[in-house]
């Protein structure tokens, strides 16, 4: 969860669709690898016609290692691939690779800092 927090850390501006996609994936793929899991559960009263769901949170939690390098760029992809492909220029075929593997980001640069949509 440290990871999501030094990310927030360092969006210093306003995000891009792509980049904001990006985000969501991001938020999901920690989502996965979470561990122990929130447990969920359902409960309805016939009597009282309510129904409830209950959520029971671990006090401590971590991210597994993910045991899938490609897991993030299958996630990744859907989410921004279509957009990447109907775009008027020709997305290169390398591009599309490193999307897929999970290799490319939208929101920060190769030193770590974010990618500013206006500079």
């Amino acid at each position: 969860m440290d990871a999501m927090k030094e990310l927030f850390g360092v969006l210093t501006g306003p995000l891009t669709r792509l980049q904001l996609r990006e985000l969501m994936v991001r938020m999901a793929y920690c989502n996965i690898l979470l561990e122990p899991r929130p447990r969920f559960r359902s409960e309805l009263d016939l009597a009282g016609e309510e129904y409830t769901i209950n959520v029971e949170v671990p006090d401590e939690f971590s991210l597994l290692d993910d045991p899938d390098p490609g897991l993030f760029g299958r996630l990744l992809y859907p989410a921004v691939g279509p957009i990447l492909e109907a775009l008027p220029n020709e997305v290169a075929p390398q591009t599309l690779a490193e999307l897929k593997e999970g290799r490319l980001t939208f929101l920060l640069d190769d030193h770590g800092r974010f990618r500013s949509s206006s500079g």
